[in-house]
């Protein structure tokens, strides 16, 4: 049987990154896709909200991004 450690799943999304980047980024993704598409902000075209969205994200997330040199 296999054993579930949620400790130690959470210790490596941890030390993946998935914690400070890449959950806030899937959360406003997701929100400003959401407000795009239900307020029609660039017309119809889906695309044009994937791209506003991914832009937006991208802007919010990037400079909290920590850089290794």
């Amino acid at each position: 049987m296999a054993y579930f450690n949620l400790e130690y799943i959470l210790q490596l999304w941890e030390s993946w990154g998935l914690m400070d980047v890449i959950l806030p980024f899937l959360l406003i993704f997701a929100v400003v896709y959401a407000i795009a598409d239900k307020v029609k902000l660039l017309g119809e075209n889906k695309n044009t909200h994937i791209i506003l969205a991914l832009v937006m994200a991208l802007a919010v997330i990037m400079p909290h991004v920590p850089v290794s040199v």
